[in-house]
């Protein structure tokens, strides 16, 4: 899997906008996918593949403590995720185009891959570049 900004930056605004469970819901294979899968199967297969991307992307966000499962106290009852401080900190910083961009450029001034350690470490230059 490779990460994918764009996915994580949609998922962020879903969960924002409390209607995560809808953009799950309507997510579709890219036209160039499902127009590649000749079978029923292959069509299967693409969305199983595309199912666990996204997974793989939640996990990625709870690992990095962007997104947190939200519970009871009392009975354990997932009631889904939420975004943490953190986590709507990189959504704004995501969400304005001069920050990412600016984040994005030092990034390949650098020659360094666009890491979430990158992204952090290079968010607050980027805004007082900016300032």
């Amino acid at each position: 899997m490779k990460r994918d900004w764009i996915l994580i930056k949609e998922m962020l605004l879903a969960l924002e906008e409390d209607r995560f469970s809808e953009y799950l819901n309507t997510i579709e294979l890219p036209n160039s996918v499902a127009m590649n899968c000749k079978t029923k199967e292959a069509l299967e297969r693409a969305k199983y593949i595309q199912a666990k991307n996204i997974r793989e992307h939640i996990d990625l966000l709870k690992e990095s403590h962007i997104i947190v499962d939200v519970k009871t106290d009392t009975e354990n009852i997932n009631f889904g995720l939420r975004l943490t401080m953190e986590g709507h900190d990189l959504l704004d910083s995501i969400r304005d185009k001069a920050i990412w961009n600016k984040v994005v450029s030092m990034a390949q001034e650098a020659g360094v891959a666009l890491s979430w350690e990158v992204i952090k470490a290079a968010i607050p230059k980027a805004i007082q570049s900016i300032l």
